[in-house]
């Protein structure tokens, strides 16, 4: 949320404890989907993402990576340009499928 007020101002008014959970769960969808799980769950991330539903414009998503970057390299003490790189590749074809259905 320090990336923009933009977004700080889209979690006005959330629980920010279930928010933490959806987070935690959404990582771990893209990380299974990254290992080969089906794109359902994906997918679903996707529809409520879009423009119908929580309206998260795809311009978001990038400042989304790099805050999650950001902080994996502040906690992880064998954090790396290549494990970087490996998140960012990793993550990047669900982000872009999230992306596609807005």
């Amino acid at each position: 949320m320090k990336k923009s007020p933009e977004i700080r101002a889209m979690f006005v008014n959330t629980n920010m404890d279930a928010q933490r959970a959806l987070l935690r769960g959404g990582i771990m969808w893209l990380v299974m989907h990254a290992r080969g799980m089906s794109d359902a769950k994906i997918r679903a991330l996707g529809e409520s993402h879009s423009r119908h539903k929580l309206n998260i414009n795809p311009m978001f998503y990038s400042m989304w990576m790099d805050a999650l970057l950001e902080t994996l390299s502040r906690h992880d003490a064998e954090y790396s340009p290549e494990i970087e790189l490996s998140w960012r590749n990793a993550l990047r074809p669900s982000i872009e499928m999230i992306q596609s259905m807005y």
